[in-house]
């Protein structure tokens, strides 16, 4: 029995490291405009969002409801100890209502309507917030992930000089000083490496945050990173913008509102006619007192009761001696004064900022282009620097300064990847575009970057 269980343990530890490794292997290539889709999905606030969007149209409607309820009036009256027991005696039913010739029906679902617009261009503000930080977070992961094959790359060609410089040092090839001067380098080299691994790791835990991502979730990313620069007509973008920019359409929204909410004001301020039906039921008790003692001596009489019934109609209608609702309508006016200053302050800075966008990308396109050209073979010529160096054409110092030389400029022209993602970012913010729609829209072809 004791015999099987080394191999029950080989077996559990394979099974344990295919169900680790399983859910990575099976990774589908997740696309940037996919990532922002199970961002807004998966997002609580997204969907809080959506919900009160759905009722805000609901209130909407139910807001169409006649502004004033009827009244129901019972009145009762009488001598004696009360109206029910009295011998003259009056009761009376009226049904009035307040007629709506202002318009306060109109004005207050009109309130509704711009506060479910408003509502709804903060949703969409939201959205385009969570999206725009996932597209950024998914390109900076793309970054990352190639510094750190960089890293990783350097690290392996240094990994390799050390342990041919070790040998030639066991062989006295090399003097000791070199070989503590590559193995300093290479120390240098690996600490790079683990930093951009870190780097790496950290990007891919923003991204994950984003997207609710559970641990073992895996993620791979499509790498974008090489499509063509995008063209940049700033004023066409800037028209785009006043269309599209979330905070112009929630400017404009809160401008309408308060718009409506004044008017809504000034109309539930001035009260309206009122008419009113009634039923009247009237007792009279006339005793013989009333026929100037005609009657006097008749037997048995008193007096006798007389009731009547009235059915009728009126109509109030209001005096406006005061205007009580002058007060909260001049609040009113102040308020929609404040919104249509915001909006028009908002409206003047995306022509700056959406010209500043473009400027700012149509240099971090221009860097990475030079930087490019530059580096179509990189690899390539580090490998050669390497091999001359260990066939002995290249000294140590020379080999250390074209390597570094080098490796700093594939950096450069990452760290100028990177400022074209963060300042394509910064244009998604300035007109109000997702990524994708902006590179649909803009990608310019092969040499153009204006």
């Amino acid at each position: 029995m004791s015999s099987s269980f080394p191999g029950f343990a080989a077996g559990a530890c394979a099974l344990g490291l295919v169900a680790f490794v399983a859910p990575f292997a099976s990774a589908a290539p997740l696309e940037r405009a996919d990532a922002v889709a199970r961002a807004l999905e998966r997002s609580p606030e997204a969907a809080a969002d959506r919900a009160a969007v759905g009722e805000a149209g609901r209130l909407a409607l139910a807001a169409g409801a006649y502004p004033h309820n009827p009244r129901l009036a019972f009145e009762a009256s009488g001598d004696g100890i009360g109206p029910f027991a009295a011998d003259d005696r009056t009761l009376r039913l009226a049904l009035s209502q307040e007629l709506d010739v202002h318009d306060a029906r109109g004005a207050r679902r009109a309130v509704a309507g711009a506060e479910a617009v408003l509502l709804e261009a903060e949703a969409q503000g939201h959205a385009h917030a969570l999206g725009r930080r996932t597209e950024e977070a998914f390109g900076a992961l793309l970054v990352e992930r190639r510094r750190a094959d960089l890293a990783d790359s350097v690290a392996g060609a240094s990994a390799r000089i050390v342990t041919a410089a070790r040998r030639a040092a066991r062989q006295e090839a090399i003097s000791a000083y070199a070989l503590r001067r590559i193995e300093l380098d290479d120390a240098t080299v690996r600490e790079r490496t683990a930093r951009a691994r870190g780097g790496r790791e950290e990007a891919e835990a923003t991204l994950r945050a984003l997207l609710l991502a559970a641990p073992d979730e895996a993620i791979e990313p499509v790498d974008d990173l090489e499509r063509g620069p995008w063209r940049l007509p700033a004023d066409s973008l800037t028209a785009v913008a006043l269309a599209k920019r979330h905070d112009v359409l929630e400017a404009r929204a809160r401008e309408g509102l308060r718009a409506t909410e004044t008017r809504l004001l000034a109309r539930e301020g001035r009260p309206g006619p009122e008419i009113e039906l009634f039923v009247e039921r009237a007792r009279e008790r006339v005793d013989a007192d009333a026929f100037g003692g005609s009657l006097d001596g008749v037997l048995g009489f008193d007096g006798f009761a007389t009731e009547a019934t009235t059915v009728g109609a009126g109509v109030a209608l209001p005096l406006p001696f005061f205007a009580r609702s002058a007060w909260a309508t001049g609040k009113g006016t102040i308020e929609e004064a404040r919104a249509r200053a915001e909006r028009l302050r908002i409206e003047a800075r995306v022509p700056i900022e959406v010209r500043a966008a473009c400027d700012r990308l149509a240099a971090a396109q221009e860097r990475a282009a030079i930087l490019r050209a530059a580096l179509v073979r990189a690899g390539d010529d580090r490998r050669r620097l390497e091999s001359a160096y260990r066939e002995g054409r290249l000294d140590l110092d020379g080999y250390l300064a074209q390597r570094n030389r080098l490796v700093e400029a594939e950096e450069a022209e990452l760290d100028a990847r990177a400022d074209i993602e963060a300042a394509r970012g910064a244009l998604s913010h300035a007109t109000g575009l997702s990524h994708a729609a902006l590179a649909a829209a803009l990608e310019a072809p092969e040499g153009g970057s204006r």
